[in-house]
């Protein structure tokens, strides 16, 4: 009846931000809205009869564009399919899941190690859409600027994809003290890349780009991890898949954000952080890359290794 579903976008912040991104960039879709609103109350047409929405909200800069943010995807989005079981245990209907048009692999890998194929979703290829049945199970922000607590949610994710995979397959093979690598992202690399990886092979720290990897391969990776480092981003998004580890969190000086400390404590892992230093001595500009002090970073592996 007109009203806006907040529970889709975890918080009014966040939906007064998005609706007002829409609107104000494209005035076509508010006509669009309210056409299709009043087409609806008076069609029993509709385009869905049960439905679950995972169409992302966010996009991550120029990084994602069009592609979604896989740190939200995995412990923001993933674990609002409990909330699918439920329904379906309580009324016996099967909801689609409706998932963004040609999506990345990483979308529908996941989906998969749930359970799902690809029988069980839709992808979105239009502007409006009417729908029966829309069920909406509680959004848990995940984002830097807001996160809500959500440990059922995110160890249930964790926990079921591990049913899907065979964990002990290469495990011997992966290294237990990992660092997490942006150096192929365009924000938050590490600037003295060369004399942070001297300091991390000190402590037997191997570097890895967890995007490089199989879905399986990265549960497999954090699961069996003693020792996670790395710098803020989605990149640590898998120590929802950790099992007793530490986490070592590394942020730009001017730009630190609560959301892995949060996940480490849903999880029970040990924390702990370095603040990257200016780039430049004389200003606290900041282009999102990060310079580390490697004394720092020196200090607080030696402390968190040796307890």
């Amino acid at each position: 009846r007109g009203y806006y579903v907040l529970e889709e976008m975890s918080n009014e912040w966040t939906m007064r931000k998005l609706l007002s991104q829409s609107f104000d960039s494209d005035v076509r879709m508010l006509y669009e809205t309210l056409r299709q609103y009043r087409s609806a109350t008076n069609n029993t047409n509709t385009d869905y009869e049960v439905l679950i929405n995972l169409v992302p909200r966010h996009f991550g800069g120029r990084d994602h564009q069009y592609h979604g943010n896989y740190g939200h995807w995995i412990a923001e989005d993933l674990p609002r399919l409990r909330g699918l079981h439920h329904y379906q245990q309580a009324t016996g209907r099967t909801p689609d899941i409706l998932i963004r048009e040609n999506p990345p692999s990483w979308m529908t890998d996941t989906l998969q190690l749930l359970g799902f194929s690809s029988s069980d979703w839709v992808e979105w290829d239009r502007e409006s859409a009417t729908v029966s049945r829309l069920i909406v199970p509680k959004l848990h922000n995940y984002h830097s600027t807001g996160t809500g607590i959500d440990p059922e949610g995110r160890n249930w994710v964790s926990r079921e994809m591990k049913k899907h995979i065979d964990m002990s397959r290469g495990i011997d093979d992966m290294p237990q003290r990992v660092f997490t690598s942006r150096q192929g992202h365009g924000s938050r690399k590490i600037l003295n890349f060369d004399e942070v990886l001297d300091i991390l092979n000190e402590f037997n720290f191997t570097s890895v780009r967890p995007e490089e990897l199989s879905i399986e391969n990265q549960v497999r990776l954090f699961h069996q991890a003693d020792y996670v480092v790395g710098p803020f981003g989605a990149n640590l998004a898998n120590v929802i898949f950790c099992q007793e580890a530490t986490i070592v969190e590394i942020f730009p000086h001017d730009d630190i954000r609560p959301v892995f400390f949060i996940t480490a404590n849903e999880q029970g892992l040990d924390y702990d952080y370095i603040v990257g230093e200016p780039e430049n001595k004389e200003t606290t500009h900041s282009s999102g890359n990060i310079l580390v002090d490697t004394n720092k970073l020196k200090s607080v592996l030696s402390d968190v290794t040796t307890k």
